[in-house]
């Protein structure tokens, strides 16, 4: 979809004919009011949604009506088509390579019961670094200068052992 489809689309849904003078505003988190009025506002749209990671945008047409006007609200993900935001983005916008993040080995740091460790120090840090990765609450049940246990926090609802 392009801006000249968006307009059209408006026409035949709002039942304007081509004498109808009307103009198209959006917000975004940025900015409380935003005119469309062009292919590069319509790509611009495409640009704030993908880096404030709305789902939709709320669309205004504002139907000008001599020197007074009326408005109405579309949602702009009303389409019988989707929208692939990376044709409308420039390079500087695609999604390219995923980002690596130091956390993202923290999830593999625990792999089962009765794993050894170094020290009780590296348990508790690779505990605590597991549980932010994973979204996993524990208690530490047993400690001791040897043994330190830890078990799911939610283990009574859960059943997570």
């Amino acid at each position: 979809m392009n801006y000249s489809d968006l307009i059209q689309s408006i026409r035949k849904r709002f039942k304007f004919s081509s004498n109808d003078s009307f103009h198209l505003e959006y917000s975004s988190p940025a900015c409380s009011s935003v005119y469309l009025d062009n292919e590069s506002d319509f790509k611009m749209l495409f640009c704030c949604a993908k880096i404030y990671h709305m789902d939709n945008v709320l669309v205004t047409v504002v139907k000008d009506v001599g020197k007074s006007c009326s408005s109405t609200s579309v949602v702009v993900d009303d389409c019988a088509e989707m929208i692939d935001e990376n044709d409308y983005l420039g390079d500087a916008f695609k999604d390219g390579p995923q980002k690596f993040f130091l956390s993202d080995e923290w999830g593999s740091y625990l792999s089962h019961a009765g794993q050894k460790f170094e020290s009780i120090a590296d348990f508790r840090d690779k505990l605590r670094k597991f549980a932010v990765q994973s979204g996993f609450h524990y208690v530490l049940s047993r400690n001791d200068s040897i043994y330190v246990n830890a078990v799911c926090a939610n283990r009574d609802v859960d059943h997570c052992g």
